[in-house]
């Protein structure tokens, strides 16, 4: 009885010390985690064939409304492509940033020059975490920006695509109502797969 007692007593204090740890841990506040697209920074686009005047997609970004006031980090479902034509890990070249961007276009946190290098390879992308403080007004839109600065742009001979560096995965369709994609390039419904973690 007095042993049964002790492990009551253990397991009620252990619980009484965690909750302070769990209520002031970190949770998902926004999320959007359908894929199955994949937007390729890195990659030049033609709009005439021949191809004379490509246009290249530097940059991509996905709005968002927080319901917490602290951001902690963002997830972003993201995967590197070497294309077998070189290793950027060798001159560690190509990086990109992330930012979090008010609709002005005012950046609050960033996270630069990171490297490509230890991304997930091939077909298979995966949750990328990138650790990004910021105070945010609940209610409110910012955007995720992701900004390409390698200069990894691949060509066959025919000016056809034949690579890119970094992708970021998207959704097929209109997947998170509070925020839409937008690159470069152009803008969409569809949304870029993320998750965003506050306190």
């Amino acid at each position: 009885m007095k042993k049964m007692r002790s492990s009551t007593l253990f397991l009620v204090v252990a619980v009484l010390l965690l909750l302070p740890l769990v209520s002031a841990g970190e949770v998902i506040d926004q999320q959007q985690t359908q894929g199955g697209r994949l937007f390729k920074l890195g990659y030049a686009k033609c709009f005439n064939d021949p191809c004379t005047n490509p246009k290249y997609l530097t940059w991509a970004e996905q709005s968002f409304i927080p319901q917490k006031e602290k951001l902690a980090k963002v997830e972003l479902r993201l995967i590197a492509n070497y294309a077998g034509l070189y290793d950027p890990c060798k001159s560690n070249a190509e990086k990109f940033d992330v930012e979090i961007r008010t609709t002005d276009g005012d950046i609050i946190a960033s996270k630069n020059d990171i490297s490509v290098c230890g991304l997930p390879t091939k077909y298979n992308s995966a949750w990328t975490s990138i650790p990004l403080t910021a105070k945010l007004i609940p209610g409110e839109e910012y955007k995720i920006h992701v900004q390409y600065k390698g200069n990894a742009i691949w060509w066959k001979k025919d000016y056809q695509y034949n690579g890119f560096v970094l992708g970021w995965e998207m959704s097929k369709s209109n997947a998170y109502a509070e925020g839409k994609a937008k690159t470069n390039l152009w803008s969409t419904n569809n949304d870029f797969m993320f998750k965003t973690w506050g306190k």
